[in-house]
């Protein structure tokens, strides 16, 4: 043998031969002492055997009897012992406990180099609760360590044995002092008898008689004390013979108490019967789970025989099997063959030259699972008393079985328990825990140490009513299962919702006992749920509202134009000045609100670019300062650092400019406004209907307030659309909607923080970029260029057509009309590519949109400058609209100012 785990190879062999040898030793020393008679047998069985067994010079056992204290040796020796003998001998008798004393070997001549070393062993024998004498080994050569695990089953045995034997004796001797007194009696009786004789000689055949039937009355009771002697004698091999059984059993139980395999078992269970009985064979076999199979798990056989563990058994095996299981009780066969209740197997077994059989079931809760067969070559009667030990080792056997499949059952349901993804709860009928699964203090936080003993109300959350809880116990006590959801608090103090199932555990009288709870956590899936229905309400706004932008801009488009238009008149009024004014601001925020839904609902389409969140707050100050008025107070706090997001810089305006009006509105009397900007590296997490983002850098906008503050059920609801708690006509609901649909627009999140009384923080956090800020963040206004080139104006709206023309005119543009895109198709054949720049609605009727028209058109003009207008942005990503070199986009409504300076642009190649 070699490698690496050689060595502890070797050890282990060596330990495992000592382990035998030592196994060996001990069956030696039971086995003698089991076949001991009487206790001077007994006691120099004992002692002979432990100095040939165990070794040592000497062995003595000091012990009681006949109310005096005895000494015995391994030589002979009988004799009274002195009560100050032996103090090591007095001390174990008094405190029970052993002693053990290694010492240089006294024999020098019998030292060998690997015997130096000697051990004496002074020992208890304890049977009953009493010591019954103690042995003292001398010059011993290994430690009693060594035989920890076997010296109790030995010294135990052999207390037992002593102890027998010493109780027999003890009525013996009673008994032998009975009949001397009765010899003695008769004796006297015999004596007075012939002194009567010689006294009465003369008297008359009335007194003989009499003598004669007082002999015949002692000679009777000489018989009944012989008799009687008799039965002590045999009682005595019972007993023996119950020893036996008795030591047979101890070592089942003992096996079943060691948890061993039940293979195992039943081999032990064959060993021992096989002795007891005198048998030579003995198999074991068992059932499968189905009731179908049967095979034979272990036996007790002659050298010679062919093993069959592990095999189906025979037919007639399984014929004798069925036999026990429909009857329930042993059988015993004299002569396999003729014998009429072994007619199903008599062929079977007779081939294997079985003669005589003793089979006893295998009983699990009134189910045969197995049996035990005992089988001789030579005829043989099975006696009543040795059916009555087999079935009682059988019975042994098979309730060690269930044991040992109990506990398989509670392993297999605890590994089952402790890895489920549901919690599990199991309480006392007070309802205090006693058991938690590691999915519970996942859960909930507490460890098992932390929860075992504590109320369930540990993790009462407070947001159910006492009702609530009143009805689930009413549920629970009348016998019921309850079935509910429950919102429970951690050990962090953080609320999550359950849905539990509780059911009662009664005993075999009804009683409660306990009540188990298997619980699983839905606080995300709700989370997502109503993720879902905010989703679905965005879609539904935005559906609404992408249906009507169109129309509604193209009308509000229209009003605009024409004001700006009328307003341009010289000479009007004041008066009329004014009122054109207020029906333009009243276009106007109706033009913002129709933004807003798109916004909201992600229909608006995005100017992106890269820009420094400090430049576009620093930029909005002076507007914030008017429009906030001057009991505010604006203090701003910018990042030392440049913070460059991607995206919508007129977007972003909106969201601060909202949190701006909000947080005013929140302070009618005045206060603060601080707004603040910071690098920060986080994860999402404020707002649960956002998905999750992975660690990375985030520009931190932080809007405070001194104002009144929020309770926790406005928070709830407060990105909601149309949700306001403002007065009827001061407030739409969308601002703070619109704002959160532009951040997730932006892959950012918005977290709140409110106390009522003590103000309100919105943070929003942008995703940043690695690139530098474009040069201007803000659109510069210029002044409107007018120009002579040649547009081509395609619009199906007629309103909008001819306003838009006129404006065109006046700005000095040659326009051409056309209604839709066949119309544009014949004004463009007829220009003979005079045409500048196509000023084209995108969606339009007859099957030729302005993406299509503007393409058709680029393929035979590439220089052509197009701009495209719409009122619905999600036309142009319907339509895959592409905004290239040459092209341009004007969202509808739109001012003359801003149509102008989008024309000039296009055709000067801005």
């Amino acid at each position: 043998m070699s490698g690496p785990n050689a060595p502890r190879l070797e050890e282990r062999i060596r330990k495992l031969a000592f382990e035998k040898s030592y196994l060996e030793l001990v069956v030696r020393l039971m086995s003698r002492l089991g076949g001991a008679d009487g206790v001077d047998d007994a006691i120099a069985t004992l002692l002979a055997s432990v100095v040939d067994v165990l070794g040592g010079t000497n062995a003595a056992l000091y012990y009681d009897i006949d109310g005096r204290r005895c000494y015995a040796d391994a030589y002979g020796a009988r004799r009274d012992a002195t009560p100050d003998e032996d103090a090591d001998v007095a001390r174990v008798f008094e405190t029970r406990e052993p002693i053990e004393r290694a010492h240089d070997f006294e024999e020098t001549r019998l030292t060998t180099p690997a015997f130096t070393r000697a051990y004496t062993w002074i020992h208890p024998l304890v049977a009953g609760g009493d010591v019954i004498g103690v042995l003292r080994i001398e010059n011993l050569h290994i430690g009693t360590d060594d035989l920890r695990a076997h010296l109790p089953l030995v010294f135990a045995y052999a207390a037992q044995v002593i102890r027998n034997e010493v109780q027999n004796y003890a009525r013996m001797r009673d008994a032998y002092h009975r009949v001397n007194a009765a010899n003695a009696a008769l004796t006297h009786e015999i004596g007075v008898r012939q002194e009567a004789e010689a006294a009465l000689r003369t008297a008359n055949d009335t007194l003989e008689t009499h003598v004669v039937e007082r002999t015949l009355e002692l000679t009777r009771a000489n018989d009944r004390l012989q008799r009687e002697l008799g039965e002590r004698l045999r009682a005595d091999e019972a007993l023996r013979r119950r020893n036996r059984e008795l030591g047979a059993l101890n070592r089942l139980l003992g096996g079943a108490a060691d948890d061993i395999e039940p293979a195992s078992l039943l081999a032990l269970a064959c060993r021992e019967l096989a002795t007891l009985l005198d048998v030579p064979l003995v198999h074991a076999s068992l059932v499968t789970s189905d009731d179908q199979h049967v095979s034979v798990v272990a036996e007790h056989a002659p050298e010679s025989a062919t093993s069959l563990v592990g095999r189906a058994a025979s037919r007639g095996a399984t014929a004798l099997l069925r036999d026990l299981h429909a009857t329930g009780a042993p059988m015993a066969v004299a002569r396999v063959p003729g014998d009429g209740q072994a007619s199903a197997f008599a062929s079977d077994f007779s081939l294997a030259g079985i003669t005589s059989l003793l089979a006893v079931p295998l009983v699990i809760e009134r189910r045969v699972v197995g049996c035990l067969a005992l089988s001789t070559f030579v005829p043989r009667e099975f006696t009543a008393v040795e059916t009555g030990l087999a079935t009682s080792v059988a019975a042994h056997v098979a309730a060690s079985l269930a044991r040992l499949q109990a506990r398989a059952d509670a392993r297999r349901l605890r590994v089952a328990i402790e890895q489920t993804p549901a919690s599990v709860v199991i309480t006392d009928p007070d309802g205090r825990i006693v058991y938690v699964n590691p999915t519970f203090t996942t859960t909930t936080g507490y460890t098992m140490a932390e929860a075992i003993g504590q109320s369930t109300r540990v993790l009462k959350s407070g947001v159910h009513p006492d009702a609530f809880y009143q009805q689930m116990w009413k549920t629970l006590m009348a016998g019921e299962s309850w079935h509910g959801r429950l919102t429970n608090r951690k050990k962090s103090g953080e609320l999550f919702t359950e849905d539990a199932v509780i059911v009662a555990v009664h005993d075999e009288r009804g009683r409660v006992v306990n009540y188990i709870a298997v619980k699983r956590d839905i606080t995300r899936e709700l989370a997502q749920e109503e993720h879902l229905r905010h989703a679905q309400r965005m879609d539904g706004i935005g559906q609404l509202a992408g249906g009507v932008a169109h129309d509604f801009n193209n009308i509000l488009g229209a009003m605009i134009m024409q004001l700006e238009v009328v307003r341009s008149e010289p000479g009007l009024p004041a008066g009329v000045l004014s009122g054109l004014d207020e029906i333009s601001a009243a276009a106007g925020r109706a033009a913002t609100l129709t933004r807003q839904l798109l916004t909201f609902s992600r229909r608006q389409a995005m100017n992106v670019g890269s820009h420094d969140l400090n430049m576009v707050v620093r930029q909005l100050l002076s507007l914030l300062e008017r429009l906030l008025g001057e009991g505010i107070h604006v203090d701003f706090t910018p990042s030392e650092h440049p913070l460059v997001f991607e995206g919508d810089a007129a977007m972003i305006e909106q969201v601060i400019v909202n949190l701006c009006v909000n947080a005013r509105d929140a302070m009618p009397g005045g206060g603060t406004l601080a707004i603040d900007l910071e690098p920060v590296v986080r994860t999402a997490g404020g707002d649960h209907r956002l998905r999750e983002v992975p660690p990375a850098a985030f520009a931190a906008l932080r809007v405070r307030d001194s104002g009144c503050g929020m309770p926790p059920d406005v928070l709830q609801h407060l990105f909601e659309p149309f949700f306001t708690t403002k007065d009827v006509g001061r407030g739409t609901g969308l601002g703070l909607a619109t704002s959160h649909g532009i951040v997730s627009q932006h892959h950012g999140w918005i977290d709140v923080e409110s106390h009522v009384g003590r103000g309100s923080t919105f943070t929003v956090y942008l995703p940043t970029a690695d690139r530098t800020a474009d040069a201007k963040t803000r659109e510069n206004r210029s002044p409107v260029d007018t120009g002579h080139a040649s547009i081509l104006l395609v619009e199906d709206e007629p309103t909008i057509r001819r306003i838009t023309h006129r404006c065109l005119t006046r700005l000095g543009y040659d326009v051409v009309e056309a209604n839709d895109g066949t119309e544009a198709l014949d004004a463009w054949a007829k220009s003979s590519g005079a045409i500048d720049l196509l000023l084209t609605d995108v969606v339009m009727p007859n099957g030729v949109s302005g993406i299509d028209l503007s393409r058709r058109l680029r393929l035979e003009q590439p220089a052509l400058k197009v701009i495209l207008m719409s009122g619905y942005p999600a036309d142009l990503v319907r339509d895959g609209a592409t905004i290239d070199a040459g092209v341009a986009y004007l969202a509808k409504p739109f001012s003359i100012s801003s149509l102008g300076q989008t024309v000039s642009r296009v055709l000067a190649g801005a």
